[in-house]
């Protein structure tokens, strides 16, 4: 599916579906998104999935910074980290369990709106 744009309760949002063939050949890879912006502030969620992962991506950014939390779940196991990006600052914390990561993650979006 290609881009596709509509403006809702004063968002514009956008979505985009890809799938992309692997290399070799075999099985492919999906990336879907979903991004809205309004008022200064954007939100993106994504997730990319090929045959043995699946990464999950949801993003918070305004003009102060930017929230980001990341999901990947593989073969070997679930990672999980929240990544906080200010100017002239940046903070993760990797490896943490869901309870933990939510928590990280609206503390810093929160933070972020102030």
């Amino acid at each position: 599916m290609p881009e596709k744009k509509y403006t809702r309760f004063g968002r514009e949002v956008t979505k985009t579906k890809t799938t992309v063939p692997a290399a070799g050949g075999k099985g492919s890879t999906t990336i879907k998104s979903k991004t809205v912006r309004k008022d200064g502030e954007m939100k993106r969620k994504s997730v990319v999935k090929s045959d043995n992962s699946v990464i999950r991506t949801k993003k918070t950014e305004t003009g102060k910074g930017a929230v980001t939390k990341m999901t990947s779940k593989t073969n070997a196991g679930t990672r999980r980290s929240v990544t906080a990006t200010k100017p002239g600052e940046r903070f993760t914390y990797a490896n943490m369990g869901p309870a933990s990561q939510a928590r990280a993650y609206n503390y810093q979006k929160k933070k972020l709106k102030k």
